[in-house]
């Protein structure tokens, strides 16, 4: 009975097998989203168990599964689906956006990824669509418009030139105000981000508040700039071996220059004399005048030109001439893979541009490698290594000193510039440069080797606990050559410096992390605790060679004198001195979450630094940041999606090196004693005073904010305001003489910025085909300064017609705004007149004191762009408009001192200046015999309104700044992927771009074509002022990017 019972049961066993070996059966297909494009590294688990499998490249997924079960599809970003498996083995999946998801998991502060509805700061995130493609090769500058409360301005449209980035304005006085870059999880030097690569860069995100960025201690006071690579990112790697390949050529000429008057030629009051400065001669009219050479300076080097004659007229392009249209291409070829264990990525790329003028260009290769692997069932470990090679080169910047206001009678092109003889400069007029010479025979080449590097060791004690080391690395050495050959005359003799620029940032990172640790079923909870050091060493070398022996030769043994560089003072307006500084930080944070809509976060840090004394080397600064989302606290509240958030942040900015002791000066070659020529050497204190009790300066912020979405997902919004206080900042004080020194720093004076960042996007029109959307961003934000000990304090170095500095900071008044020289008027705001020229009388002759003559701070920034998508064609525009801000513009003066533009083409006749007649001495009103004012009658030529008159006070070089542009267009095709099945591609996509296209200025003189963004001296403090900076450029692109 025993037997057959077994029997019985043997024969029930394999017939159950055999059913459940009939019923599982393999299924396939694809997970794509609502547009038909496919969805890769898509989730597809049979639900209530571990087994599962992701989509291929293509969305494209196998897997074997019974016959009844349940199949579960996911996708970060997309609504979860269940599908039973029936009698069909294709099972293809569309997935939909999910609204509540809205970007569900950002990276955040020390590379912590977090929910974005669980900020309760903002962060906004850019993703590689948007820079990508473009032909412009430097990562600062691709940001520009696209994120609130961001600016980013140039130095002139030379190549290589690091812009200007600040974000929530300027908060340090005299200190640095530049963004930390963070380059996956590594913080990195920030004064060279033409070094890498936009077309490697996966997504770039924007900690802007303090509360965002406490965790990176001081370095993140100013906001931060995360960027994701993607050979540094793990979740952009398919499991296929896969190749991207990426050419962008494009096309770069000058986007502005000044529309030129050809009707009057070089002399004055309309009287022609051929070595003028200026261009208020007579009208041409075929006259013939002396040869521009025919002088005596020239009659041994250039004896056919004595006594030789011109026709004087115009030579329109006697400056266009000087700018051309140059190709420029980007080549990036990616290369990745991922198994169960381990992945890998390598990209390669080069760039090669040729800026507008010769002798400016920029060639970058890039190499960057990155990897991770799974060691263990504990153990991960993580690399990443970037390589760059970066050179760069330009004319002096002196060069658009004289370029843009030639005369305009004067041929240039094509006469010589250079004595065949000695090599100098050749001008019509001796005293000034010519610059054809000054682009030949000057120049500034930076030549830089950089590496960047990280190691990162994980280690899981559980699911939920984890420790983590990184070592990170940031190390180049920046060859400069700056140089002119003798011959000129601004350096006649000539002479070369070579120096070198040496930066390592080393750092060390321990993070112990828990995460989901449930309190009960409402309260879950995150957290981190962190430890990090940071070293940072800074070097300068070289020698400084002058007067040149043999013209053209540059080496340093070509010259006579020599002197050691030991520091620089470089594009970025700080100067680099040699020194070593060490941080220690001590962070922790932890996240609270209250079911799905209310978390709470708290985060603190601990610095102490190097660069003051013990006392003042310990800081604390805390944050805490508040989400509520009532759209999921209640049902069918807030449309689809609502969140109110709000936090508190604080952070400090240390003093630089040796500001608290005393320094000692050593000069081995001091002086040649004059009895013996022996060389002596001496040492000297220097003539700064260091205070021991100088502290850094404390920042502290309050923002609240709020983010909704509506109309499925059609209209959403994200708004911040803002309330930023910086204390204690960090001044120079002068001393007495009877001290024996000059300057000392001192802690004393606050900056107070209020500000409301509003982004708004807009999808007017959304089908199956054809989608319409508007992203735009508004900022506005006043910055006061308060609390300071003395009248005003100087800010950078730009200086006025006086050589008063420009850029100062007043209390109650704006931060940075322009004081300076000015026409002097009476009770009634009349210009008082000089009775005797018929001129203005300027404040500085009769012993006034500068005033406030202008505000830099723009009073708003708006920019929207628009997309409109049909099928796989994608057409984009972004258009810029930037309300108020004040420039004191260089090159507004001289063009309109010159006589050059059609500004100043109306010019027959006299002219009255409205006003009264002023006393030239005392700068008081003359009156008659009633004792009333005396109206100017004193008519004068258009050559002195302008050339010794209007523009030689600084009040009326100011002009407002205000300016709409149109940044970027872009019309991109994507193959649809039906087209390529039976080729080797996976997708190709084809973009032609175009990058600062047109602007306008209603405000400034028309001929002008002055562009306000191309300000200032790149990343310092000096702002709102043109040094007359290079013009700006504009490009043209066509990019395609193949994957396979």
């Amino acid at each position: 009975m025993k037997t057959k019972f077994s029997g019985i049961l043997t024969l029930i066993l394999a017939f159950v097998v055999h059913i459940s070996f009939a019923q599982e059966k393999t299924i396939s297909g694809t997970v794509s989203d609502n547009s038909g494009l496919p969805l890769p590294g898509a989730t597809v688990l049979v639900k209530g168990t571990t087994t599962g499998t992701s989509t291929d490249f293509d969305g494209n997924y196998t897997i074997s599964v019974n016959q009844g079960s349940v199949l579960v599809f996911s996708f970060v970003g997309y609504t979860t689906q269940e599908i039973i498996v029936g009698a069909s083995s294709t099972i293809n999946i569309t997935l939909v956006e999910d609204a509540t998801s809205l970007e569900e998991v950002v990276v955040t502060a020390q590379g912590i990824k977090r929910e974005k509805k669980a900020l309760g700061y903002a962060v906004t995130t850019i993703d590689s669509d948007a820079i990508e493609s473009k032909p412009e090769t430097d990562v600062a500058k691709l940001l520009t418009g696209k994120v609130a409360g961001v600016q980013v301005n140039t130095a002139g449209g030379f190549l290589g030139v690091t812009p200007n980035v600040i974000i929530r304005s300027k908060n340090s006085i005299t200190g640095n105000n530049q963004p930390l870059y963070i380059i996956d999880g590594i913080p990195i030097a920030g004064d060279r981000t033409f070094d890498l690569d936009p077309n490697n860069i996966a997504s770039t995100s924007v900690l802007k508040g303090l509360a965002a960025s406490t965790l990176y201690g001081e370095d993140g006071r100013n906001g931060v700039i995360l960027i994701q690579t993607k050979t540094g990112s793990s979740a952009t790697r398919d499991k296929k071996f896969e190749i991207e390949i990426l050419q962008t050529t494009s096309l770069l000429s000058v986007a502005n220059l000044p529309e030129y008057q050809n009707k009057y030629g070089q002399g004055s009051d309309n009287d022609i004399n051929t070595t003028f400065f200026g261009t208020w001669g007579a009208a041409f009219d075929g006259q013939i005048v002396p040869h521009p050479l025919a002088i005596d300076a020239y009659a041994e080097s250039f004896p056919q030109f004595q006594g030789a004659t011109v026709e004087y007229k115009a030579a329109p392009d006697n400056v266009a001439d000087f700018f051309n249209s140059e190709l420029a291409t980007n080549t990036s070829v990616l290369v990745s893979k991922r198994t169960e264990e381990a992945s890998f990525a390598f990209n390669v790329s080069y760039a090669d541009q040729k800026g507008f003028v010769e002798s400016n260009s920029l060639k970058r290769l890039n190499l960057s490698f990155g990897g991770d692997i799974k060691l263990s069932n504990k153990f991960t470990l993580s690399a990443k290594a970037d390589f760059s090679d970066t050179d760069t080169n330009r004319p002096s910047l002196a060069t658009f000193q004289l370029l843009t206001w030639i005369p305009r009678n004067l041929d240039i092109h094509n006469l010589p510039y250079e004595d065949p003889n000695t090599g100098a400069s050749v001008y019509y007029r001796t005293t000034i440069t010519n610059p054809i010479w000054n682009i030949k025979n000057s120049g500034f080449g930076l030549f830089t080797d950089r590496f960047i590097g990280s190691t990162n060791l994980k280690y899981d004690f559980s699911e939920k606990t984890s420790l983590t080391y990184t070592y990170g690395l940031d190390l180049y050495n920046e060859r400069n050559l700056n140089f002119t050959n003798k011959g000129g005359n601004e350096n006649p003799l000539g002479f070369m410096t070579s120096f070198d620029n040496y930066n390592k940032v080393q750092n060390h990172r321990f993070i112990f992390a828990f995460n989901s640790i449930d309190l009960n079923d409402s309260f879950s909870m995150n957290g981190q605790l962190g430890f990090e050091t940071k070293n940072t060493i800074r070097d300068v070398y070289g020698v400084t060679g002058t007067d040149q022996v043999v013209f053209g030769v540059l080496d340093l043994d070509n010259f006579r004198e020599h002197v050691p560089v030991t520091r620089s003072s470089t594009l970025d307006g700080f100067a680099i001195t040699p020194s070593e500084q060490n941080r220690i930080g001590l962070f922790g944070a932890v996240d609270f979450a209250y079911k799905n809509y209310l978390y709470l976060n708290v985060q603190a840090r601990n610095d102490w630094a190097s660069t003051v004394e013990k006392e003042n080397q310990s800081v604390f600064y805390p944050s805490v940041a508040l989400s509520f989302i009532p759209s999921s606290a209640f049902e069918g509240f807030g449309g689809d999606y609502l969140k109110f958030r709000a936090s508190y942040g604080s952070s400090a900015s240390f003093p630089l090196a040796y500001q608290t002791r005393p320094t000692l000066n050593s000069q081995a070659n001091g002086w040649i004693n004059p009895y013996d020529n022996s060389v002596v050497a001496f040492n000297s204190v220097d003539s700064f005073l260091p205070n021991p009790d100088l502290g850094p300066e404390f920042l502290k912020e309050y923002e609240v904010g709020a983010e909704g979405r509506f109309f499925n997902n059609r209209l959403s919004f994200d708004l911040s305001l803002y309330h930023k206080t910086i204390e204690d900042q960090i001044l120079f004080s002068n001393l007495p003489n009877s001290t024996g020194y000059v300057l000392t720093q001192i802690n004393a004076g606050d900056v107070e910025t209020k500000g409301i960042e509003l982004g708004l996007t807009i999808t007017p029109i959304q089908t199956d085909d054809f989608t319409w959307s508007l992203n735009n961003n508004f900022t506005a934000y006043e910055s006061t300064v308060q609390n300071l000990p003395v009248d005003l304090v100087s800010i950078g170095s730009a200086t006025g017609g006086d050589g008063s500095v420009l850029n100062t900071a007043i209390n109650g008044e704006p931060f940075g705004v322009f004081r300076g020289t000015y026409a002097v008027k009476d009770d009634n705001g009349n210009l008082l007149i000089n009775p005797t020229t018929g001129k203005i009388i300027f404040s500085d002759d009769v012993g006034l004191d500068n005033k406030i003559i202008g505000d830099p701070n723009e009073d708003f920034r708006f920019t929207t762009i628009n997309t409109i998508t049909y099928k796989n064609i994608s057409l984009s525009a972004q258009l810029e408009y930037v309300y108020g801000g004040d420039i004191y513009s260089n090159t507004a003066s001289n063009l309109l001192r010159r006589g050059v533009t059609i500004d100043t083409q109306d010019r027959e006749g006299s002219y009255i200046i409205p006003g009264v007649l002023g006393d030239p001495a005392t700068g008081l009103a003359l009156t008659d015999g009633n004792g009333d004012p005396i109206p100017n009658n004193v008519q004068i030529g258009a050559n002195d309104l302008y050339f010794i008159n209007l523009q030689d006070v600084d009040e009326n070089v100011v002009y407002d700044a205000t300016v709409i542009r149109l940044r970027d267009v872009s019309l991109s095709y994507k193959m649809p992927s039906k087209l390529l099945e039976k080729t080797p591609f996976g997708t190709m996509s084809f973009t032609l771009s175009g990058n600062n296209l047109w602007f306008d200025t209603p405000n400034l003189p028309e001929g002008l074509n002055l562009d306000p963004e191309v300000l200032a001296t790149g990343q310092g403090n000096t702002f709102g002022v043109d040094f007359q900076n290079a013009p700006s450029y504009k490009q043209y692109s066509f990019s395609v990017k193949l994957t396979f």
